[in-house]
């Protein structure tokens, strides 16, 4: 099957998925969500470089992670809470190492070069923390998490002058809009309940894992 029209499949079930929150319908959530992430992995897999460099199998493993990340989120328990919080924390790793494989030695990083522009992710990650500082026992977890959330957006950003303009452009994106999902989620869990949230949170979640497997084909196809 080709990757446009895994595309279109990716996207149509993420539809059967929003359409499942606004009819509030948990089936069409229990049957559409959890195949959003193999569809991504079977793209990519497809898509990528045989055999498997190292570099694809930690980007497979961070969309695994993702997928139980969903599947955890289904739940409404702290329980199913944590486990996802946990999955995706993992997955965040799993993309710090994609997006720092493979670097030449030669070729310094942009916030080695330009150092300034880590005051950037500094700032979210101290106005993130600032707004839920209040969160009780949630508060650790979620330092931890933020911590991790940033360096993953911080690596993605740190691909910039040894990748293509476009794959830097694809993951980097992908990257913030993950950065904003997630953001999300802690601000309607922990301080006030947004409307649509969950519509905006999948948009932006789905969106930003499309746009990161694409930008690391891109890559891979370019190297």
């Amino acid at each position: 099957m080709s990757l446009r029209t895994l595309t279109i499949v990716y996207f149509l079930f993420l539809l059967g998925d929003i359409l499942g929150i606004i009819t509030d319908v948990p089936l069409l959530r229990y049957v559409f969500k959890p195949c959003l992430m193999i569809i991504l992995g079977i793209a990519y897999y497809t898509q990528t470089h045989k055999p498997l460099q190292t570099s694809s199998k930690w980007l497979l493993g961070a969309i695994a992670l993702s997928w139980l990340g969903d599947v955890a989120l289904l739940g409404s328990s702290d329980i199913a809470f944590q486990l996802g919080l946990v999955s995706f924390l993992l997955a965040h790793l799993a993309y710090i190492v994609v997006f720092s494989k493979n670097k030449p030695a030669n070729i310094p990083a942009i916030l080695v070069q330009k150092p300034y522009f880590l005051l950037l992710f500094v700032a979210y990650w101290a106005g993130f923390l600032y707004l839920l500082r209040n969160i009780g026992d949630f508060f650790i977890p979620v330092t931890v998490y933020a911590t991790v959330l940033l360096g993953m957006a911080a690596a993605a950003f740190n691909r910039f002058g040894w990748v293509s303009e476009a794959s830097f452009k694809w993951v980097f994106m992908g990257a913030l809009l993950f950065l904003f999902s997630d953001s999300l989620i802690a601000i309607n869990k922990f301080l006030v309940p947004m409307p649509f949230a969950d519509i905006w949170i999948m948009l932006l979640y789905t969106t930003s894992q499309y746009l990161i497997v694409r930008g690391c084909l891109m890559h891979e196809q370019q190297s």
